[in-house]
């Protein structure tokens, strides 16, 4: 046992006398004097700032290597240097910015770098040359359009392309051909991509109507607000401005006008005095928007489907009333679209002879008439559109002569009126107010006696008068992926039947009212 103490103890001198060889290792003079590096320091803690903070360092015979590790503790940043960044760096500097101490190292020595992402990348002079090279070299791309314009792709694409590129359309077909920098081609085409995607659509369904008012009436739909709680979903009311513009072309064009607060004062007499009752319609000197009735006013209101058809029914059982159109379009997100009921007119483009003196006709001008509706619908991320609508009725009346010529020109009467509202898909826009007076002939006769050959005249008379027809709009907007949809489709050819079935019971329940008319009897009974 106390062999095998010996033993142990001795094994343990044996380690101890071994251990400063192989735990320190003995300088020699020479390089004890030797300079020492900074990077001897690095498993000194460093205080790290960021890349605008002073700095102070100091670098003698150090490894370029460990001096930008160095480097990159200080600024609080991050650093890759290429493995062929090889060198010895003797550098001293004191209180300088970070990126000013970083920027001067690299360049003294013949480096490059690059900063992407926040990472500073350390190239030699000659790899930083060929990456430029790589970069700069010059790519050909085909891209196919299945939705955009190539027009719309090029306006697009002109700030986003290298200086040099080119953009060469393909003649028949829908693709462009982009030659540019091969780095700048993959950023190309991720924009392409995003220009080039399908846009939504809206499907719009317009009923023309026009009804002829009597005597007294000023719309053709009641618009009064007990009939809004149940006709009208959201009403507004706009009034409108008459004005005529041109001297031959008679325009007029209805603006909307500051609704500002009204009083009518009643006075009675009671007991010898005097009593003075004042009546508001809106705040004295606020200025209000809607809801807003009165006579002669342009005005709109959006409705669903039941309330629609309830106010189309009472609408069509008036005599007067004639369905002037019913078209069917579907248009693109933010495009324009037009709907014309009418014809188009020729206006001559005159110029004066300088020889003669005389106006000559130099050409023609068309000008459509009738009725012209123009919509553009904006759809929103939560599915409503907003739409800019703008109904026109345009009436030819003839011919002018034209001052110290002996030429004519054209003369129009034109309602217009325009707004901009926002609707749920599927709502119905109802726009009415468009009233024009029209020259109209009314016979009187005696019934049998003004069938009378050559002497029947006596017993007619026809008598001019004026009549006033109002142009009423209702405009259904439905988003066409609702409208395309199996469900969506089924829904509204139901609802359609539903309709037309609706409007024949109120015709029906209108002619059965009607007088019945005397049966004439017939000869020998």
């Amino acid at each position: 046992m106390a062999n095998k103490n010996i033993r142990i103890l001795l094994a343990g001198l044996l380690v101890l006398a071994q251990w400063p060889a192989q735990g320190w290792t003995a300088l020699s003079p020479a390089e004890a004097a030797a300079p020492v590096a900074e990077s001897a320091q690095e498993s000194v803690p460093v205080v790290t700032g960021g890349e605008n903070d002073l700095i102070s360092i100091e670098f003698h015979d150090a490894d370029i290597q460990s001096a930008f590790k160095i480097l990159a503790l200080k600024g609080n940043v991050n650093i890759v240097a290429s493995p062929d960044v090889q060198g010895k760096i003797t550098m001293e500097l004191t209180d300088v910015p970070w990126l000013s101490a970083f920027e001067t190292i690299v360049n003294t020595y013949g480096f490059g770098y690059e900063k992407k992402n926040n990472i500073y990348q350390i190239l030699t002079a000659e790899s930083m040359q060929a990456k430029l090279a790589e970069e700069k070299k010059t790519g050909r791309q085909v891209f196919t359009l299945d939705y955009a314009s190539i027009d719309q792709v090029t306006a697009a694409l002109k700030k986003n392309l290298a200086t040099g590129a080119v953009v060469e359309p393909i003649l028949g077909s829908n693709q462009i051909v982009i030659s540019d920098d091969v780095a700048n081609l993959e950023a190309v085409g991720k924009l392409i991509a995003e220009i080039d995607r399908k846009m939504p659509q809206v499907h719009i369904e317009t009923k023309i109507v026009r009804t002829t008012l009597n005597k007294g009436e000023q719309m053709g739909i009641d618009w009064n607000p007990a009939v809004e709680v149940r006709g009208s979903k959201r009403p507004f009311t706009y009034p409108f401005s008459p004005k005529s513009t041109g001297r031959f072309l008679s325009n007029k064009s209805f603006l909307p006008i500051g609704q500002t607060a009204s009083e009518s004062t009643v006075s009675t007499t009671s007991g010898g005095g005097q009593n003075t009752s004042t009546e508001q319609d809106f705040p004295t000197g606020v200025s209000q928007g809607f809801p807003f009735v009165q006579p002669e006013e342009f005005k709109f209101g959006t409705v669903d489907f039941n309330q629609f058809s309830a106010m189309f029914n009472m609408l069509t059982t008036r005599q007067s009333t004639k369905i002037i159109s019913n078209p069917r379009i579907v248009v693109m997100n933010h495009q324009a679209a037009q709907i014309q009921v009418g014809d188009e007119i020729g206006i001559p483009t005159l110029e004066r002879n300088e020889t003669t003196g005389a106006f000559e006709v130099t050409g023609f001008e068309s000008r459509n008439t009738g009725i012209v509706l123009k919509v553009t619908p904006h759809i929103s991320k939560k599915s409503d559109v907003m739409l800019k609508v703008r109904p026109e009725v345009t009436k030819f009346l003839g011919f002018e002569p034209i001052t110290n010529t002996n030429l004519t020109s054209p003369h129009f009467e034109t309602v217009v009126a325009e707004t901009t509202v926002i609707v749920h898909s599927g709502d119905t826009l109802v726009i009415g107010g468009l009233i024009s007076d029209e020259d109209s002939q009314e016979q009187n006769r005696i019934p049998y006696l003004s069938r009378i050959p050559v002497a029947g005249w006596m017993f007619k008379k026809h008598n001019p008068s004026k009549v006033r027809t109002e142009t009423i709009f209702f405009i259904t907007v439905t988003l066409a992926d609702d409208v395309y949809n199996k469900k969506a489709l089924k829904d509204w050819d139901k609802s359609q039947k539903d309709f037309k079935k609706e409007r024949k019971e109120a015709k029906d329940e209108f002619d059965n009212k009607k007088p019945a008319k005397p049966q004439a009897k017939k000869a020998g009974k």
